[in-house]
């Protein structure tokens, strides 16, 4: 017997091997006796493999499985004979790994691991995908991707469940940019199945680097970067931009900045980082407002700490690091004795080691701003009531003209690039700040008669850290900066990104 000269595999008997040989035997003989009819001309035969002895493979699902390695493939040994599904249209079989499913529209395919997992959340063959008409499809980058009747599933390494999307306009838009081999969109893979929206309408899927949105007024369109990171906070498609109905992309050619149109409005991101955004509302359903996040919109930061040097100081017994920590103790009490509680604050996050970033508050923003608008010209630095000014004079204007030109009542959003560097003269803020980076938001709603209320904040990002190589300090302060640096270099503190928000100011035309 087979069982005699190779090794049963484990989990079965030499019983189990035997009879599955019997079996298998058995079949042979029946077909040799009946050669030439024709219902054993199609491939509708059945098979055993050895050594299960209780479950035979037939007909097209045998004919894939035996084309993928039979029992030697990734699918191993049958676990149960083959049944029909409960749409008596098509048929499945289940083996240690997965299944195959077979119908006469779309023959025998696999479904496994990740792929079998998201075809189950969405029903199986009775769900939106309906039944599989590929094998999995290996992509150039390594992930995969199977084809269904109505759709397709997509799986990343970096996404190991994966995620579903169906035919229609969504697709065809994710397909125009890549979407057959994600590795090479800028899009990426889907990261979530496509999802029907609020209003019954729309449709919209998610990806690495964006999403795209679909609605049959409006058609299907990508939205990504800086203007999906603000349409998101406004509302997505329900708030007061609406749908997408364009896609974003640069404007005239600009490298770097991105345009997008929407059903209520437009946004506009320079290369800069300036950033406009306009709405107009559809109907007086959707009367233009003020919105609790419009000056929270600000660039990305756009400064790191430089960690070069970082822990290259060796100190083998450790009497370097116990001088360092007794000095900025030292420097703490001398902030306490100033009257300087953020300073203190910030050179205690410095040696907490971690490196992450701290917001202020915008009653010590407010002061800091102030303080380098009034006190503070190097003639270097443009004074900031003077940046904050020609911001909110711009926005104005630009928002009047708008009113003016679609005779409406409108909402414009400005967010200025970073203003590097500004200095500030208030003790507190010097001692903690120094010079650091502003950015200018205004909101303001006006109508074609040039009405208008605006609302005015400042965003604020620095590096607190100690640079090498300052020799200008007087007294105390040159010896906590060399300290400081000292630190870093032992690897006992981390500079961090310092930012703030300070306290919105309104101003209106009367």
């Amino acid at each position: 017997m087979r069982s005699d000269r190779e090794e049963i595999p484990e989990g079965y008997t030499k019983e189990d091997a035997d009879k599955a040989e019997i079996a298998e035997a058995g079949l042979l003989k029946k077909r040799s006796m009946q050669r030439g009819a024709s219902a054993l001309a199609a491939p509708t035969d059945c098979t055993f493999y050895w050594p299960v002895f209780n479950i035979q493979v037939c007909g097209q699902i045998r004919v894939k499985y035996d084309s993928l390695g039979g029992s030697n493939s990734f699918l191993s040994f049958p676990t149960a004979a083959d049944v029909a599904n409960p749409d008596n249209y098509g048929r499945r079989q289940t083996f240690v790994n997965g299944p195959i499913y077979w119908s006469p529209a779309t023959g025998a395919h696999p479904v496994v691991n990740s792929f079998l997992y998201r075809w189950g959340q969405n029903n199986y063959e009775a769900g939106k995908l309906k039944y599989p008409t590929t094998d999995e499809i290996l992509l150039p980058d390594g992930g995969r991707r199977q084809e269904f009747q109505q759709g397709a599933i997509y799986v990343a390494f970096q996404n190991a469940v994966g995620a579903a999307i169906f035919n229609g306009p969504l697709r065809d838009k994710y397909n125009s940019v890549g979407g057959l081999t994600p590795g090479s969109s800028f899009l990426g893979y889907p990261t979530q199945d496509q999802a029907g929206l609020p209003d019954g309408q729309g449709q919209m899927d998610r990806f690495q680097n964006g999403v795209i949105y679909s609605h049959p007024s409006y058609g299907a369109h990508w939205v990504n970067g800086r203007v999906l990171d603000i349409w998101a906070r406004a509302g997505y498609e329900t708030g007061e931009y609406g749908y997408p109905t364009s896609d974003t992309l640069p404007r005239n050619g600009e490298t770097g900045s991105a345009d997008q149109n929407f059903a209520h409005g437009a946004m506009y991101v320079a290369a800069n980082n300036y950033f406009e955004g306009l709405i107009t509302p559809a109907a007086e359903l959707n009367p233009v407002h003020f919105n609790s996040n419009d000056t929270s919109i600000r660039p990305d930061f756009t400064i790191s700490p430089d960690m070069t040097g970082y822990g290259n100081l060796v100190d083998a017994d450790g009497s370097l690091t116990a001088n360092n920590y007794a000095v900025a103790e030292s420097t703490k009490a001398y902030f306490v004795t100033q009257g300087a509680p953020t300073p203190r604050k910030l050179l205690e996050h410095y040696y907490d080691d971690d490196g992450s970033s701290y917001g202020v508050s915008a009653s010590f923003l407010d002061t800091c701003l102030r303080s380098a608008s009034e006190n503070y010209n190097d003639g270097t630095t443009q004074p900031t009531r003077q940046v904050g000014l020609d911001a909110r004079d711009a926005a104005i204007q630009r928002a009047i003209t708008e009113a003016g030109r679609t005779s409406t009542r409108i909402k414009l959003i400005t967010s200025s690039p970073w203003t590097s560097p500004v200095a500030a003269a208030d003790q507190d803020c010097t001692l903690a700040l120094g010079r650091f980076s502003m950015s200018t938001t205004t909101a303001v709603i006006t109508n074609q008669l040039g009405n208008y209320t605006a609302l005015q904040s400042n965003h604020l990002q620095d590096i607190y850290d100690f640079a090498p190589g300052k020799a200008d300090y007087p007294g105390l302060a040159q010896t906590a900066v060399n300290n400081g640096y000292q630190a870093f270099r032992l690897g006992i503190a981390k500079p961090f990104l310092v930012y703030g928000k300070d306290t919105e100011v309104q101003i209106n035309s009367n």
